[in-house]
């Protein structure tokens, strides 16, 4: 198979956001450290690749899945019917693009909370699309998939993804879909309310 090799050089200063059903998560994206994944990443995003994907799984305590482009089309009932039955399943999609999974050393590869991890397509040592946001610490991960990046808002966002109704396999029972996911340089900033003017009541005049 041959790898991709991403066009987009990462300047270290990119910030992914994700527009969801639940509200926005904001990513700082580690482009230093993971260049080649999270040019891919970037890439996709920018091509549309995430828009009106679900979240498809969780570990409870632990990740929420997203990312599997089988999941575009599928409403949750359908996607938890068809998910034992195919032969890729729900959440074996890929992007049609691959790249080696970049190793790092565990010490910089923490699964701590709020990471934000592509994960390796079907065992083996490649990446494609699909991540995961950890929820906790998950030590077991730390030298299986890449960090490419941490959560600096909404992680309310995440675990409220994380708190809806699942099915017997932990496949959500709701629509919780990707609207779309951007890149900047810059983090949202909040909207600026504009003070209310407030009235000036004048004295009535003396007759």
């Amino acid at each position: 198979m041959e790898l991709y090799v991403p066009a987009y050089e990462p300047t270290g200063e990119e910030i992914a956001v994700f527009h969801t059903a639940k509200g926005d998560i904001t990513a700082l994206l580690r482009g230093t450290e993971t260049p080649v994944s999270v040019g891919l990443f970037v890439e996709l995003a920018r091509e549309g690749f995430y828009k009106d994907l679900n979240f498809y799984a969780r570990e409870e305590g632990r990740m929420v899945r997203g990312g599997c482009p089988s999941t575009r089309d599928l409403t949750p009932a359908a996607a938890a019917y068809l998910a034992p039955r195919s032969s890729a399943g729900i959440g074996g999609g890929n992007s049609g693009r691959f790249i080696k999974r970049e190793e790092l050393p565990r010490k910089q590869n923490f699964h701590v909370r709020g990471a934000l991890v592509l994960t390796h397509v079907n065992r083996m040592a490649l990446v494609s699309c699909q991540f995961y946001f950890c929820l906790a610490p998950v030590p077991d991960k730390d030298l299986e998939d890449t960090v490419i990046g941490e959560v600096v808002e909404g992680m309310d966002v995440v675990e409220k993804i994380q708190g809806v109704e699942t099915d017997k396999n932990d496949r959500p029972l709701e629509d919780i879909r990707i609207l779309k996911a951007t890149v900047t340089k810059d983090l949202p900033q909040p909207e600026k309310k504009t003070p209310a003017k407030k009235k000036v009541v004048r004295p009535a005049r003396r007759k």
